[in-house]
């Protein structure tokens, strides 16, 4: 009688449980409740709305995760399905996970921090396969600011073990570039990497510019190597340090030769021995660049700039253009608001200025001047001022202007010389292919005019 009992009782309790899987795994009040428990689990996470199945598949809605003060992640939407027959062969696969609009926020302090993170380490007893992963997008507000760096992504992945092998991996920043992925990743220690990857850029001005390299290394000291194949040659190396804790970087490049006519049209120059040196780390960075310029009849122009800044949102520019005639132009000042808006203040300087700058030819030229430029690249105001020479004659001059990113109202500008003034308002517009000039000029003779002498 016991026996039968004890049997009845386990008879029971297995049918109870077959239930409640089955009502776990086959309906959608069960993925309710399952998710229910987890977000008593874990209090951080919120999810608006869920519809579907354990068994195969679920949608996610409005999840919010909030990961600590300072940051926090929203999901609009999470598809999800699955393969749960392939877990008896050891398998899990996934055939969809499809992610629409991430949107990650840092505030406060949190958008700063350099607290060094640990990584875990990740085994799969499973083989773990996710045959289609797409994110659609994913976008960073930090403070004001907000960009969008990533617009559909998709990748193949597999983990078994601690290896993440990455089949394919291919996304889209903002409509203008492409970037294509492949290789693997240890998901333990220092993360020891093997990436290949390929890019190419979707803008048509930049006529077919494409490249590829190598990722290598670790989390301790990460190596990335890019060589442009199109339109022209160059090498670079970027080196990463410390991605965990206190992260530092450095990066060399260097470039032949730049034709100009791959990028611009009717322009016929070209850039040489272009190299450039940056280091920095998060918050700041520290950029030097040299080139030599020459075109066909005019001296060689070489060119040497830095930019600095120690929040990347506002840098400070010194930029020289000198040749061997002692022409000497030279740029420097503040770009502020990077991330927003930007904002100039730069002031230009020149000594023995010649046009057209042709060896032997003869036009205008200028001793001495001087320029500055304030305000953002929709409307800003220009002013200059120097000492022109032509026909044997020196003329000073100065006026100010203010701009657009197509326009330019000539508000002053004054011309004295060969005793008298003449005064010239107008605009310049080159928003069509052929630019278009409007002006009036008035002249004033402080002395007899040269008819009257005459």
């Amino acid at each position: 009688m016991m026996y039968r009992a004890g049997l009845r009782v386990l008879l029971a309790t297995f049918l109870l449980i077959s239930v409640l899987l089955a009502w776990l795994a086959l309906t959608e009040s069960g993925l309710s409740a399952v998710l229910s428990l987890s977000q008593k689990l874990v209090p951080e996470l919120t999810v608006k709305k869920v519809s579907g199945r354990l068994l195969d598949g679920a949608v996610f809605e409005q999840i919010d995760y909030q990961v600590d003060e300072h940051n926090r992640v929203s999901i609009n939407n999470l598809t999800l399905s699955w393969q749960a027959a392939q877990l008896i062969r050891g398998r899990l696969t996934i055939n969809e996970l499809l992610i629409d609009d991430v949107l990650m926020t840092q505030q406060g302090n949190g958008a700063q921090t350099s607290t060094p993170i640990s990584l875990p380490a990740i085994s799969s007893p499973l083989v773990l396969s996710l045959k289609k992963v797409r994110v659609n997008t994913l976008t960073v507000q930090q403070g004001q600011a907000v960009r969008q760096p990533i617009r559909n992504l998709q990748a193949a992945l597999s983990l078994w073990g601690d290896i993440l092998t990455i089949d394919a991996l291919s996304l889209d920043s903002t409509g203008k570039a492409g970037l294509k992925l492949n290789g693997s990743i240890q998901l333990s220690g220092d993360y020891p990497t093997t990436l290949a990857y390929e890019w190419f850029a979707k803008d048509p001005t930049l006529k077919g510019l494409a490249g590829k390299g190598d990722i290598k290394g670790n989390a301790s000291e990460l190596r990335v190597e890019l060589k442009v194949i199109k339109p022209m040659q160059s090498t670079s190396v970027l080196t990463i340090k410390n991605l965990l804790g206190k992260l530092s970087w450095q990066m060399n490049a260097r470039i032949a030769q730049l034709n100009l006519a791959d990028y611009v049209d009717g322009q016929t120059g070209h850039l040489n021995s272009i190299q450039v040196t940056a280091q920095g780390d998060i918050n700041q960075a520290d950029i030097k660049f040299d080139a030599g310029y020459q075109q066909k009849g005019w001296p060689v122009l070489a060119w040497s700039a830095q930019l600095l800044s120690k929040d990347l949102d506002s840098w400070t520019l010194n930029s020289i253009l000198a040749n061997e005639n002692g022409l000497r132009l030279s740029l420097y000042g503040a770009v502020n608001n990077v991330m927003t808006l930007p904002i100039l203040e730069l002031t230009g300087q020149w000594q023995q200025f010649a046009w057209p700058m042709s060896n032997g030819a003869s036009g205008i030229a200028s001793r001495s001047g001087e320029l500055t430029i304030q305000g953002g690249l929709d409307e800003y105001r220009l002013a200059i001022n120097g000492v022109v020479e032509a026909q044997q004659q020196a003329f000073n001059f100065k006026g100010v202007m203010e701009g657009s990113s197509n326009k330019l109202n000539i508000t002053q500008l004054q011309l004295n010389g060969l005793d008298g003034q003449a005064s010239l308002v107008g605009w310049l517009d080159w928003q069509n292919a052929i630019p278009s000039l409007q002006a009036n000029a008035c002249l004033l003779y402080t002395s007899p005019s040269p008819r009257d002498r005459g």
